[in-house]
């Protein structure tokens, strides 16, 4: 909700509509991402957006930057299906991790990868 308040007195000091919806929070126990709409629930904008979530049709890329041996050429890519489970038992409760063989629960979950 902090967030959401900021976003909207930042628009209102810049003259602009100052109505936003949160459309989804993607990776919440994490960093995570809010995904906002300029507009009320029920505005073009925040309708929008929302068919994309309902419909598994937005997308998310992750960019990790990395130390040591590289894994390949530039330009190498590979995909990896690994399970992933969610943390319940630690500081980090509710983050997604790579689920140990065969957890009762584990979510399917497929990352594509490239070396730039």
């Amino acid at each position: 909700e902090f967030a959401i308040k900021q976003v909207r007195l930042h628009l209102e000091a810049q003259d602009l509509a100052s109505d936003v919806t949160c459309v989804s929070r993607l990776d919440a126990p994490t960093s995570g991402v809010l995904v906002m709409a300029i507009g009320g629930l029920g505005s073009a904008p925040a309708n929008f957006l929302l068919a994309q979530f309902a419909g598994r049709l937005a997308m998310k890329t992750y960019h990790c930057l990395c130390s040591g041996p590289p894994l390949g050429a530039l330009g190498t890519a590979g995909l990896t299906n690994a399970p992933m489970e969610e943390e319940m038992d630690g500081e980090l409760d509710g983050a997604m991790r790579v689920a140990r063989s065969s957890v009762e629960g584990a979510r399917e979950a497929s990352t594509t990868l490239k070396a730039k």
